[in-house]
């Protein structure tokens, strides 16, 4: 970006890669590119939350700013306002693993500050937990008097079920999931606005704006997606002056090879086997022509096996002789799955 006056500002960001051992690593990013805004003494939520497709393990962390100061004023301060100078403790509390940060009760005390977060990444090496990577990001953030209302995200609803936000949604690779976010404005009059910079950053995310009060989230889970948690965050924003009114959230995803019970009685199966049960080699139609890779899990959510349909869309599946009697789950990439009962 240009940034003006380059020689009376600071803009810090800290990137770190161990690759000694020749390890292949894509880093971590930050998610959000806004900046919290506290209005007066009102809880506000910030998500640090970051993306990282590796499958890695990220940890957050709240960090002394890089230029060497504590949260000191670092911009001007709206007119109304005055720069404070010195130091003060954060008002922001961290979840390590998710990266939303929350006020916790504080006193206000007008003035632009500046936080730290660090985003550290760990892989299994050797069965041993080693850092390999973080990333690290100054932002600056407004404390003003207030006079404007946070907006405040209400209810969230995976389908045509309500959870809490804390909740994780459950998702398989190749899977599309819809989450339906409502909110609410205490201030008469305010217009709403949704949106989530994941749609930037993390393939497949979309975010369509239901209604004055209503959105939708839609995550095409890649299909190559490493199975883990992901955080999603997703932000509501208010259209009060001088200064807009913000909630943001954070959506836990956890993306696994397990078979979601959602799946059955909720929706049709389009794909079905032959004979039933069957003890050597069971058979079925995908239901449309071309090639298919096919996934069978046991109950565990553990893939047996990897199979292939033919160029007819049919699939056939003889397991060794060794392969426990039970109940098997065959799933393509795009979410249709059936039932398969071995004697």
């Amino acid at each position: 970006m240009n940034i003006t006056n380059p020689i009376d500002q600071g803009v810090y960001i800290e990137a770190l890669l161990d690759n000694s051992t020749g390890l292949i690593n894509t880093s971590p990013k930050f998610i959000n590119t806004d900046f919290p805004t506290l209005q007066g003494n009102q809880m506000q939520r910030y998500s640090f939350s970051s993306f990282e497709p590796d499958g890695d393990s990220l940890v957050h962390k709240l960090v002394t700013p890089m230029d060497g100061g504590g949260y000191r004023a670092a911009l001007p301060a709206l007119p109304c306002a005055q720069p404070v100078a010195g130091f003060m403790p954060s008002p922001f509390q961290l979840n390590t693993a998710t990266g939303e940060a929350t006020t916790s009760p504080f006193s206000l005390i007008v003035g632009s500050y500046v936080i730290a977060v660090k985003v550290e990444e760990y892989r299994r090496i050797n069965s041993t937990w080693t850092l390999i990577g973080s990333i690290t990001r100054d932002i600056t953030y407004l404390a003003n008097p207030g006079g404007n209302t946070n907006p405040t995200f209400t209810s969230l609803q995976v389908g045509a079920a309500t959870q809490p936000f804390e909740k994780a949604i459950r998702a398989n690779p190749g899977q599309t999931i819809s989450v339906t976010l409502d909110a609410s404005d205490a201030d008469a009059g305010q217009m709403l606005s949704f949106s989530t910079a994941a749609a930037t950053v993390v393939p497949g995310v979309s975010l369509q704006t239901v209604s004055a009060t209503q959105s939708r989230l839609t995550w095409q889970v890649p299909a190559n997606l490493p199975l883990g948690r992901y955080y999603l965050p997703v932000a509501v924003t208010d259209n009060g002056c001088p200064l807009l009114g913000s909630d943001s959230r954070t959506l836990t995803f956890l993306v696994t090879s397990q078979v979601l019970s959602t799946k059955f009685g909720k929706q049709p199966l389009s794909i079905f086997a032959t004979p039933t049960p069957f003890r050597e080699q069971v058979q079925f139609q995908l239901g449309q022509a071309g090639t298919q890779t096919v996934s069978v899990l046991d109950g565990l959510g553990r893939t047996v096996a990897q199979l292939t349909s033919k160029p007819d869309g049919s699939v056939v599946w003889q397991p060794a002789a060794s392969l426990a009697p039970g109940i098997y789950v065959a799933r393509t990439a795009d979410g249709r799955q059936v039932r398969l009962l071995r004697e």
